[in-house]
């Protein structure tokens, strides 16, 4: 997760750039990359709690984080692009993987507190 913060730190800073490299017509969309980056910090989270959650056997967790990450996402981008484009869209994104981790951390909470009490009984 470190890593994925550092990553998107460096290219939310130099996002402008990034841009421009991959074109001129690009470059005025820097600010649609800084939103990208905090995405890929939700989808970050999302991937390790989703493995969190899989390894404490609530698998039933993880699949209603699913499709509450797909129901978010198809409803935000249906609101967001309309009015935001590609910023909108981004945003979509990032909310919607972090509506997705709120939905699996309590239940990791809940998860965890079973998969320790079955691994301290087996020791």
């Amino acid at each position: 997760m470190g890593g994925a913060v550092g990553i998107a730190a460096v290219a939310a800073v130099f996002s402008s750039r990034f841009m421009n490299l991959v074109g001129p017509s690009f470059a005025a969309y820097g600010d649609t990359l800084v939103i990208m980056c905090v995405a890929a910090i939700a989808m970050s989270a999302n991937l390790i709690v989703g493995s969190l959650i899989v390894a404490a056997a609530s698998t039933r967790s993880w699949i209603v984080s699913d499709v509450v990450l797909a129901v978010a996402l198809i409803a935000l981008a249906y609101a967001f692009v309309p009015t935001w484009g590609a910023n909108g869209l981004a945003w979509a994104y990032a909310a919607s993987y972090a509506s997705s981790v709120c939905v699996m951390v309590p239940a990791l909470v809940r998860g965890y507190g079973r998969f320790s009490r079955q691994t301290s009984v087996a020791a």
